[in-house]
């Protein structure tokens, strides 16, 4: 059986066109992991299923964590994807959180490839939550 990883990446922004980019290279990533892992990427996930909510549950950062946490709870290992303001994301900050307190690996990814997305990862980086980091993929 494929380890399981759950894909954590910044999401929320006063712009669709953000929002939909970090969707876009979030899902990118996930797939290029699927052929090794089993891989959930909850913005991906997330991003199409709000328009069918109602608003208040679609715009609940409580509501999104409620339906996350169970599913990373079930993954092997947490991968952060680096992408611009994962640093002060209050999402990813709560999914790092969760994943440390239940032991949950947590790796950072370095992509083979470069994207203006993508956070360089940096010795403060590491310094942020330097008992949560274990290596890379």
């Amino acid at each position: 059986m494929k380890s399981k990883i759950y894909l954590a990446s910044p999401y929320t922004h006063d712009s669709p066109e953000i929002r939909a980019s970090r969707v876009n290279f979030a899902s990118r990533i996930a797939a290029s992991l699927m052929e090794d892992y089993a891989v959930f990427s909850p913005i991906t996930h997330g991003h199409h299923i709000a328009d069918y909510l109602p608003t208040k549950l679609a715009a609940s950062h409580q509501f999104w964590m409620e339906q996350c946490f169970p599913l990373l709870e079930a993954c092997d290992m947490l991968l952060v994807l680096p992408q611009k303001g994962w640093i002060v994301s209050r999402g990813v900050e709560e999914e790092l959180n969760f994943a440390y307190s239940r032991k949950i690996p947590t790796l950072l990814y370095e992509s083979p490839f470069h994207h203006e997305e993508l956070h360089p990862i940096t010795p403060d980086d590491r310094r942020i939550f330097p008992s949560i980091f274990k290596g890379k993929l």
